[in-house]
């Protein structure tokens, strides 16, 4: 999971050097030159490990939540990467 968010993270940082909407891809947080809030995409292992832990906490989510709950946003904070773009 971790190699998958850090690529994702060179990925996202490529693409938004190239466009004028970063916000896109990142959500705000401070000391952005050592931390992202990576806005995930909904594939790979991700998704798979999001079907995981739905599936271990239906129960718990179904009685929070309601019988139909929605994701509104999936993110990764990453810090401290050895790596810049």
């Amino acid at each position: 999971m971790r190699r998958y968010v850090e690529s994702w993270l060179v990925q996202a940082k490529l693409e938004s050097a190239e466009d004028t909407a970063p916000e896109q891809r990142f959500g705000g947080v401070l000391s952005r030159a050592n931390r992202y809030d990576l806005y995930l995409p909904l594939d790979g292992p991700i998704a798979l490990a999001l079907q995981r832990c739905a599936s271990v906490l239906a129960p718990f989510l179904v009685d929070q939540l309601g019988a139909n709950p929605e994701l509104f946003e999936l993110s990764a904070l990453v810090r401290g990467c050895i790596f810049s773009m």
